[in-house]
C-alpha cells in the first residue's frame, strides 16, 4: 500500500500491520474461498505470480460466471480463464479456473486482453452457439490492438476464434498507437444484435466509440451503424483539461432506456498519468448514444478509501483501481434494483514484482 494511503488510514485510527508478500505467498483469501456478496475485498485469489485482472462478469440466476485475464503458469504466458460461481448463504462461492483462449503465436492475437461475453444466438460454420466473446490482441507488446470475436455454448470450456482477422482492425499507419481496445458488448435484442463499445487511442487523439452488429451469422457480420465517439459532455478527470472516455465497461438499464458507463478516472496525478486511483459510474439516456449534445450524469465512485472496511483493521483499501465492469444479466443488461456490483482490478504497487500482484475485487455502487 502507498504512503499516502497509509497517512489517510492513520487519521481514522485504524491500526494495522501489512504482511510483505514473498513470491508465493497466497493473498488474505484463499482460491475458492467464498466471500462477501457486497464485497471490500478480492472475490478469488489466486497465488501471488498470477496477474488475474479485466473481468467480465454475468449472472444468470443464483449461478454467476466470470472470463477474465490471467496467467496460464505463474508469471507465464497471458490467458483467458473463466470460473462459476454459485450463491451459498448470501456469498458468492468460486469453482475452479479453466483456461478458455489463449492467445495465437502466428497471428494478431498473440497477446490478448479484456474480454467481454453476452448471450444470444450465433452462428459460426455451420453451428450455433450461446456465447459471443470480444477481446482485444496484439501481436507484439501492448500497442497496435485490434478487436476480435470467439463463441462457444459453454463458458467454461475452450471458446472458438471467429475468423482469422479481427472484426475491427487499428487502421494506424503507425504501429506505435495503441489502436483499438477495451471492447464492451451490449446485446439490445436477446438475439445475434448488440453494440460494441472499445476504446480508440491514435498518435493524435483517444475516444471511446460504438458500433451496432448483426452478430447472428459470424461469417458474415453486419454491420448496422456506427458513431464516431461517445461525447464527454458531464464527466471531468482528476487534472484539468479534456475528459477522455477509456478502459471503460457498459451497461444498458434494466429497462432498457438507459446507457451505464464505468471508466477509469485519470489520471491518479500528473506524475502518474497512465495509473487510476478511482473508477467512475455515470449514466445517461441510450440517445446519447447518437446525440453528441447530450450528457452523462455521475452517480458514484470507487475509490481507495471507499474499499476500507472499517470493521477490519488488515483492510486498508487499494492505491490502484482500474479496468471496472458491471455484473449484469447475460444479455448485457443491469440487474434490478438501486444499486449495481462493479468487478475491478488492482495490484499491489509496493510489492517486489507488482506486474504479478494484479487481483479482481467487488464494490456495490449507487446508480
Amino acid at each position: 500500500m502507498s504512503k499516502k494511503l497509509l497517512a489517510l488510514v492513520a487519521l481514522f485510527s485504524i491500526g494495522a500491520l501489512v504482511a510483505c508478500h514473498k513470491e508465493n505467498d497466497y493473498r488474505p483469501y484463499e482460491d475458492g474461498e467464498a466471500k462477501n456478496k457486497k464485497g471490500f475485498g478480492t472475490i478469488f485469489d489466486e497465488v501471488i505470480g498470477y496477474n488475474t485482472k479485466d473481468a467480465a462478469v454475468i449472472q444468470e440466476g443464483e449461478e454467476r460466471y466470470v472470463v477474465y485475464a490471467s496467467n496460464e503458469t505463474a508469471q507465464g504466458k497471458q490467458v483467458f480463464a473463466a470460473r462459476k460461481a454459485t450463491l451459498v448463504d448470501g456469498k458468492w462461492q468460486y469453482g475452479a479456473k479453466n483456461i478458455v483462449l489463449r492467445g495465437n503465436e502466428s497471428s494478431w492475437d498473440k497477446n490478448i486482453y479484456n474480454p467481454s461475453i453476452i448471450k444470444g444466438n450465433f452462428s459460426y460454420q455451420g453451428t450455433t452457439y450461446n456465447y459471443l466473446m470480444a477481446y482485444n490482441g496484439n501481436a507484439n507488446g501492448d500497442v497496435n490492438n485490434h478487436i476480435g470475436l470467439a463463441v462457444t455454448n459453454d463458458i467454461l470450456s475452450e471458446w472458438v476464434r471467429v475468423g482469422s482477422r479481427p472484426i475491427l482492425e487499428n487502421p494506424e499507419i503507425y504501429e506505435a498507437s495503441y489502436g483499438y481496445g477495451s471492447p464492451s458488448l451490449v446485446s439490445y435484442d436477446r438475439g445475434g444484435k448488440g453494440y460494441i463499445f472499445y476504446a480508440v487511442g491514435e498518435t493524435q487523439v483517444s475516444f471511446e466509440a460504438v458500433k451496432t452488429y448483426d452478430f447472428s451469422n459470424l461469417d458474415n457480420p453486419v454491420l448496422e451503424d456506427g458513431y464516431t465517439s461517445l461525447p464527454v459532455n458531464g464527466i471531468t478527470d482528476k487534472v484539468e483539461g479534456f475528459p477522455v472516455i477509456m478502459n471503460a465497461g457498459f451497461a444498458l438499464s434494466n429497462d432498457g432506456n438507459s446507457i451505464y458507463m464505468v471508466r477509469d478516472r485519470l489520471p491518479q496525478s500528473a506524475s502518474k498519468p497512465n495509473q487510476t486511483a478511482e473508477v467512475e459510474v455515470a449514466h445517461a439516456s441510450k440517445n446519447i448514444l447518437n446525440d453528441l449534445s447530450l450528457s452523462w450524469t455521475v452517480s458514484d465512485n470507487i475509490t481507495g478509501m471507499k474499499t476500507m472496511d472499517l470493521e477490519d483493521e488488515s483492510s486498508l483499501g487499494w492505491d490502484e483501481i482500474y479496468s471496472g465492469e458491471f455484473v449484469t444479466d447475460a444479455y448485457g443488461k443491469l440487474l434490478p434494483g438501486e444499486k449495481a456490483e462493479v468487478i475491478y482490478s488492482t495490484y499491489d504497487e509496493e510489492a517486489n514484482n507488482p506486474a504479478y500482484t494484479a487481483t479482481l475485487a467487488a464494490y456495490e455502487v449507487n446508480l
